[in-house]
């Protein structure tokens, strides 16, 4: 007996469904994940990243994003090297707290250490960014360029 056409019709839409949801899912992994929030201090946590270079693994996470829970906000170090990444550390503080991320610290001209500062622009317009004027003056220059 010959099988009627919506049944092919509607193995072949079942197979493109589950590949492409394996497929979102591998793009929607959290860019942290494998990557643990420490607690070093009463207050304060950071993710340590990995050793290498930015690479399609690690996504370009490659640095030590921090951050401090004070009693009415958040303080944040340097949050990432790509919008990704700072959304991903902002996922992670929600994990913790509420409180309104209000000052993010950024140390020193490397991208890896600022370019996620994006995140932080987007879910707070009024959090304050900052940075050494080395650093701005650096980064203004074409120094964090690469």
């Amino acid at each position: 007996m010959k099988k009627p056409y919506y049944s092919k019709l509607g193995a072949i839409l079942i197979s493109f469904l589950i590949i492409l949801s394996v497929s979102a899912k591998d793009q929607s992994t959290d860019i942290l994940s494998g990557y643990k929030t420490k607690k070093v201090a009463a207050h304060t946590w950071f993710i340590p990243g990995p050793l290498e270079g930015p690479n399609p693994e690690n996504r370009g996470f490659m640095n030590n994003p921090a951050f401090v829970i004070t009693e009415k906000s958040v303080i944040v170090l340097d949050p990432g090297g790509t919008v990704e990444t700072g959304r991903a550390v902002l996922k992670r503080i929600r994990q913790q707290t509420k409180n309104p991320i209000t000052h993010v610290f950024n140390t020193h001209v490397h991208g890896d250490h600022w370019l996620g500062n994006q995140a932080f622009v987007e879910a707070n317009k009024d959090v304050k960014i900052y940075a050494h004027p080395k650093m701005i003056e650096l980064a203004t220059d074409g120094e964090a360029q690469v």
